[in-house]
């Protein structure tokens, strides 16, 4: 029932995308929230859509890695705020 955040992985590696499918069926019907950030790259919207759909990630796209602090901060500034 914890909430995952993914930083920093390569949704374009075989292994790593066996992995999640295996953890994905493994927690199937658990109502945890997970979500992954990503650099904003258009041609692989449709892609990442689809694989995080099945897996059941919701990505966040950023502009660039600069912007990454500042979403992070902001991120943890609004789950202090749910506490």
């Amino acid at each position: 029932s914890k909430t995952l955040l993914f930083i920093g992985f390569s949704f374009d590696d075989r292994y790593f995308n066996r992995l999640l499918r295996f953890l994905s069926s493994v927690y199937k019907g658990c109502n945890a929230e997970h979500y992954a950030l990503f650099r904003e790259d258009p041609a692989k919207v449709a892609q990442m859509k689809s694989l995080f759909a099945d897996i059941g990630i919701r990505p966040i796209y950023y502009r660039s890695h600069e912007a990454l602090t500042d979403l992070l901060r902001q991120m943890r500034q609004d789950a202090s705020a749910l506490k």
